[in-house]
């Protein structure tokens, strides 16, 4: 027992200090987290790990698309067709919007997904041995959006020239290697991609004339 000076008072019974908390650890007598740094980074703030959206939008569209597992039949391509000419007449549907204006940035990408899946459809042709039609006049399309027009009649004629080719493979029994295969697939699906990626890009366009509407009224 040591003798304590005369003016320190007698401290008693030390306790011993509080636990480190959960993901803690003692080193050197200081608590070290336990859990690494970049596992919490990897987890986000709070604020953005509350404030994911379930909406959809183009380049959310544009990515996390599941790995082609299926393997392509004649049959699968020509509903693949068929769902993107339904999503070509969507977009001819919305660009008819009475009144729509589309911002600078959206005519850009729109004129730029449009084309960029033509060229994927003309390849897609290239390669089954199709017809590859060539581009429509663009002066035969008047109006400011007369070359989207343009764009989809491409498209639509595209389409059509694979599809009979399609079924004339499938009615003659007609063999294409799996390679050939799959990359017919690829190609098609990248170009359906484009289209609902534009789809959405219009919707948008559409709402906010609607929005502006009813408040004008």
């Amino acid at each position: 027992m040591v003798d304590l000076p005369g003016d320190i008072e007698d401290p008693g019974r030390i306790f011993g200090t509080t636990p480190i908390g959960g993901g803690e650890a003692e080193k050197g007598g200081l608590a070290v987290p336990t859990q690494q740094f970049s596992t919490l980074m990897k987890q986000g703030t709070p604020m953005e790990m509350a404030g994911k959206s379930s909406m959809i939008s183009p380049f959310g569209l544009m990515q996390g698309q599941p790995p082609l597992t299926q393997a392509p039949t004649m049959e699968t391509l020509l509903a693949q067709m068929n769902n993107a000419q339904s999503t070509l007449g969507d977009i001819n549907t919305q660009l008819n919007t009475p009144g729509l204006k589309l911002k600078a940035s959206t005519k850009y990408l729109v004129k730029s997904k449009l084309t960029d899946a033509n060229d994927q459809l003309r390849t897609f042709n290239s390669k089954i041995g199709g017809d590859v039609p060539e581009e429509p006049d663009i002066s035969e399309f008047k109006g400011p959006l007369g070359r989207f027009f343009s764009y989809l009649t491409d498209g639509q004629n595209q389409m059509e020239a694979a599809k009979r080719q399609l079924q004339n493979l499938k009615d003659q029994g007609s063999n294409i290697s799996p390679g050939d295969f799959l990359l017919i697939q690829v190609k098609l699906n990248k170009a359906q991609q484009l289209l609902e990626f534009t789809s959405v890009l219009l919707s948008n366009a559409v709402s906010d004339i609607k929005q502006m509407m009813q408040i004008q009224l």
